[in-house]
């Protein structure tokens, strides 16, 4: 996997690499065989990217266009309606589109003049003077399957420690830009989204590995009570996306949707419930009322409004954890830096339409669930508090999360599952059951493994201070039976090698 910075060179290369793959997989050809145009350092305005852009445009304006206009319709409405191979062609422009607007951006980085030129909000945006070395620092995670209907997620990260001045708003905010100003339209419209990445930093030993700094492992109440309404946002964000008027109902409680979930997500040996000190919390009703407040404001702004209230809330969000993570002893950030940090991130994320908004729960599905490809055979194997020792702990994000962690991405999950089951399993209103049964798999298999993960977690280190969960103690049960049936087999075993 190619990791691309903003670099021409970079950047061809990951293009290459996806369009290739893709090929190779639809058994399809190039429809317009583009050749990504860089532009020189001396252009000063935007006429010759638009020349250098138009083959992709053209394509784009012939085949996802109204009848007698040249207005492109939205691809993410259209795509998963048009038939092969047409489809698969436009995955590969589009493909071409996304990586054409990054080179682009890379030049207006690289242009006082051109970026000058180009953009249109230098107001909100002014010129950021970024060497050319230090710009390589800013890399990206581009994900998105090889299917032709599938999105692109791209995190860009700062990976340096010299450009103290947050720049994260305004790298995303740039190549954002560039979709309305080449396209009319926003990337969301062309299933793109982009985030800035703020979850991980460089190793302070220069190792490679990524250093899990956001470390929930250590919250106690106080840090998970401040957390609860990001994670209750993430939720009704949800509940409100199922509304023509993106409204969050009355009657919607938290606890209506514990409920709901335990009906929707029940399995065998699955009929899990939170342990008292938890329920107890989620029992409150301040950080629910403080979701909707959230969510309400979020909801009441126009597109353009809530990318740019984005951005404002990255930018406050690098500078909290500027304050900290410029200084060599990271390790030594105390939990209520911690918690400040993610705070900011997850108010951030709720501006970003399909993103979870608590670190500890994209630091479980992104960083444990996706990067281990579900194989998950080490994480059953280890017991935390004997293998996240100092040497490890912000190493791998398993020591990172904590049970507070893996509770905040139960709860993550629980909207997005709410969500999709209201949206594709009722009858009488949009019931799609290959929908239904792929999206409920889904976040019923997250929802699991948190649980699973909660549980180890817990019975490894302590567990909670008041009252175990039922689930818990017939782990526990099971595991001093296990022990006992093996003790009893190895006792006869002995009995029976004396024997003979």
């Amino acid at each position: 996997m190619v990791y691309p910075v903003f670099e021409y060179e970079s950047i061809k290369a990951r293009c290459a690499q996806d369009i290739t793959a893709f090929k190779a997989n639809m058994k399809v050809e190039d429809p317009i065989n583009h050749t990504l145009y860089c532009p020189s350092q001396d252009i000063k305005d935007s006429n010759s990217l638009k020349t250098g852009i138009k083959p992709i445009i053209d394509y784009l304006k012939t085949n996802l266009k109204y009848k007698n206009t040249n207005l492109i319709l939205h691809y993410l409405d259209q795509i998963s309606h048009i038939d092969p191979p047409l489809q698969y062609y436009l995955w590969i422009v589009r493909t071409y589109l996304f990586y054409q607007l990054l080179i682009y951006a890379t030049a207006t980085f690289l242009n006082k003049d051109l970026y000058n030129n180009v953009y249109k909000d230098l107001p909100q945006f002014e010129f950021i003077e970024i060497g050319k070395d230090e710009l390589k620092n800013f890399k990206m995670g581009i994900f998105g399957s090889m299917s032709p209907t599938s999105d692109i997620d791209i995190g860009i990260q700062y990976s340096g420690t010299t450009l103290h001045k947050p720049a994260l708003a305004y790298i995303v905010s740039r190549f954002e830009n560039l979709f309305y100003i080449f396209t009319g339209k926003s990337s969301l419209e062309w299933d793109i989204e982009t985030y800035a990445d703020m979850m991980t930093l460089p190793n302070p030993d220069s190792s490679g590995s990524d250093y899990f700094y956001l470390d929930s492992s250590i919250f106690s109440e106080n840090e998970f009570k401040k957390m609860l309404p990001i994670a209750g946002a993430s939720i009704l964000r949800n509940v409100a996306l199922l509304s023509k008027d993106y409204k969050i109902p009355d009657a919607i409680t938290y606890n209506s949707i514990q409920d709901s979930i335990q009906k929707i997500l029940k399995t065998n040996n699955m009929n899990f419930t939170f342990p008292e000190e938890i329920q107890g919390m989620l029992n409150e009703k301040g950080w629910w009322n403080e979701s909707k407040k959230l969510v309400t404001t979020f909801l009441n702004m126009t597109e353009r409004d809530r990318r740019y209230a984005y951005y404002k809330k990255v930018e406050i969000a690098e500078e909290e954890k500027n304050k900290f993570t410029f200084n060599k002893n990271i390790s030594a950030l105390s939990k209520e830096n911690i918690c400040d940090i993610m705070v900011k991130i997850g108010e951030a994320l709720l501006y970003r339409m399909e993103s979870y908004t608590c670190a500890p729960t994209v630091s479980h599905v992104v960083r444990i669930l996706q990067a281990s490809k579900n194989d998950l055979s080490k994480y059953k194997s280890i017991t935390p508090s004997i293998y996240c020792n100092k040497e490890i702990q912000h190493l791998d994000a398993f020591c990172s999360i904590g049970k507070y962690g893996y509770v905040l991405s139960i709860l993550e999950q629980m909207g997005y599952a709410y969500r999709f089951y209201k949206t594709y399993c009722i009858s009488n209103l949009h019931e799609n059951t290959e929908k239904c049964n792929k999206k409920i798999k889904k976040y019923k298999e997250r929802y699991e493994n948190a649980i699973e993960l909660l549980n180890k977690y817990t019975s490894s280190v302590g567990g909670y201070s008041k009252k175990k969960s039922k689930q818990t103690k017939k782990m526990r049960q099971k595991q001093r039976k296990t022990r006992y049936t093996r003790k009893i087999r190895k006792s006869s075993a002995k009995t029976h090698s004396r024997s003979n």
